[in-house]
């Protein structure tokens, strides 16, 4: 493949990537949805004292032992405040 076709075939594709995609308003509200439970699951399971939020939950909601230690770490938590800056931005 030559230098010309393989930069043709680049500009292709970025000409694809850049157009713009309409969804569905079921996607969007599919989409709302799971940015909310997103969300939400950081502001539940981040410690107020400390900072670190937890690495895991059990989906259905239910507590674990309360002899059980919670695991966090930096990238968890790094996440969480990815996710606390994109909910302030989108007004969440």
């Amino acid at each position: 493949m030559t230098r010309r076709s393989l930069l043709a075939l680049s500009g292709a594709a970025l000409a694809l990537r850049a157009a713009p995609r309409k969804i569905s308003k079921e996607d969007d509200q599919f989409l709302d949805d799971l940015s909310r439970r997103s969300f939400q699951y950081f502001w539940e399971f981040t410690d107020p004292e400390t900072g670190m939020t937890r690495g895991r939950a059990k989906a259905d909601g239910t507590p674990y032992d309360p002899n059980r230690r919670d695991i966090g770490s930096i990238a968890v938590t790094g996440f969480g405040l990815a996710g606390l800056c994109i909910a302030a931005e989108r007004g969440g």
